[in-house]
C-alpha cells in the first residue's frame, strides 16, 4: 500500500493518496521480498513527522533478511521527508526496515520506500 510520490498526506486529495501507518504502538516494520538476491546501493524512505505532532519516528533501521538480520544502517532521528542509507553494497533478497516511534507520537508513517541496485 505504500507510495504515490506524494510528500504530504492531506485526505481529501483526489485519488487519495496510500501510505503505510501504525498507530499506538512502539513502532513498525515491514519487509521486502525482492523476489531473488539483489546487489542493493541505496535505499530512500519518506516518513511524515507531521505539524500536528501526531506522526512521528525517531529511528529507522535496515536491516539485512528478517527484523533480526544483520543491521546495514540506522538514521537517528529521522527527518520529515527522505531518509537515506547512500553507498550500500550487499547482495540480499529480502530487505527490512525496523521504524521506532517517537515519544509521544500517535502514527509512525511510512509514505514512501525507494530500493536501488541491480541484479
Amino acid at each position: 500500500c505504500l507510495t504515490d510520490g506524494v510528500t504530504k498526506y492531506d485526505h481529501r486529495q483526489k485519488p487519495i493518496p496510500s501510505y503505510c501507518y501504525w498507530t499506538k504502538r512502539k513502532g513498525g516494520i515491514i519487509t521486502f521480498d525482492l523476489g531473488k538476491p539483489r546487489a542493493l546501493r541505496q535505499v530512500k524512505i519518506h516518513t511524515l513527522q507531521g505539524g500536528r505532532k501526531a506522526h512521528g519516528t525517531q529511528r529507522i533501521e535496515l536491516r539485512k533478511g528478517g527484523p533480526d538480520g544483520e543491521l546495514l544502517g540506522s538514521l537517528e532521528p529521522a527527518v520529515d521527508g527522505w531518509n537515506r542509507f547512500d553507498g550500500l553494497d550487499t547482495l540480499t533478497q529480502r530487505l527490512t526496515l525496523v521504524l521506532t516511534a517517537m515519544k509521544g507520537r500517535t502514527y509512525t508513517t511510512l509514505s514512501e520506500v525507494e530500493i536501488w541496485g541491480e541484479e
